[in-house]
């Protein structure tokens, strides 16, 4: 009901309190319980502190919030969007680049079910630890500690952070084009499982990076924008001209790049075509 009141107060077919009782009359459920939870709903997404729709006292009617701008464009439902507003909100006061790792982070959903290898996990922080690549992004390591000692789940933020971080060390290596059997041994996750991982963060880039363009943070939908394209075709930034050729996935990507062909217009510029023939024709490179 949030999601569809917001969609309506957006639209303007609610404007004012006496519309947003009067409009549910037509559901199937009795109109009483239905104004009750409309009006409920609408109270929530009005809440100070996190208002999608704001009040115009001025013209007596209801209007989006940037926000909840933000949330329609980008899919995301509005129960979820404070705390991905919050997470970007640190990302743009403190995000690092000097590694792949922290946008990597930001791209993975926080709600992404992939199990960690605790153990594994705990072994993985301890060695990024001292980094300060990811020390706005690694999990405290008393949980994975807690979780590789058998101690059972609880769906706590830490766990969701521990789950997270695991997926965005896969999602990492995918990244840096990592053969696909490798990552699947070193992480003991199946392949499909790890293609699954990275088609769902290409999604949710793509929706991070909406949001972000309504709340004009324009930085930061540059970042994710420009990321999500890699996550798409799970390649090293050089690749990412190449790939944008049509039919031109990773593997093939990288052939050419390693022959010295690094854009769309030096493979146009090429006056021999068999150069290209020979080139595509050599052993498989990447995943």
């Amino acid at each position: 009901m949030k999601r569809a009141m917001l969609e309506v107060v957006a639209t303007g077919v609610v404007t004012e309190p006496a519309t947003s009782r009067t409009r549910p009359a037509t559901a199937c459920a009795p109109p009483q319980i239905v104004a009750a939870t409309t009006v409920a709903a609408l109270q929530w997404l009005g809440r100070e502190d996190h208002a999608f729709v704001t009040w115009d006292r001025y013209h007596q009617v209801y209007r989006p919030s940037p926000l909840g701008c933000a949330a329609l464009v980008s899919g995301f439902p509005p129960e979820r969007c404070m705390a991905i507003h919050a997470d970007l909100q640190r990302a743009r006061e403190c995000i690092v680049l000097t590694s792949d790792l922290h946008l990597t982070f930001l791209c993975v959903s926080p709600t992404d079910d992939l199990i960690p290898d605790w153990r594994r996990l705990l072994q993985l922080v301890n060695s990024l630890q001292a980094s300060s690549t990811s020390s706005n992004v690694t999990p405290n390591p008393s949980h994975p500690l807690q979780r590789s000692s058998g101690k059972p789940e609880e769906m706590t933020d830490s766990e969701r952070v521990g789950r997270r971080f695991w997926a965005a060390l896969i999602l990492r290596d995918v990244l840096a084009e990592v053969d696909l059997q490798e990552i699947s041994r070193k992480f003991g996750a199946a392949q499909g499982a790890i293609q699954g991982l990275q088609e769902r963060s290409s999604r949710f880039a793509s929706m991070l990076a909406a949001f972000c363009e309504r709340l004009q943070w324009q930085d930061l939908e540059m970042l994710v924008s420009k990321f999500q394209a890699r996550v798409l075709q799970g390649v090293r930034p050089e690749l990412l001209a190449l790939t944008e050729i049509p039919f031109v996935r990773n593997y093939t990507a990288r052939k050419l790049y390693s022959a010295g062909l690094r854009s769309p217009d030096s493979i146009a510029a090429l006056e021999d075509e068999t150069l290209l023939i020979e080139i595509l024709a050599r052993g498989s490179t990447g995943r």
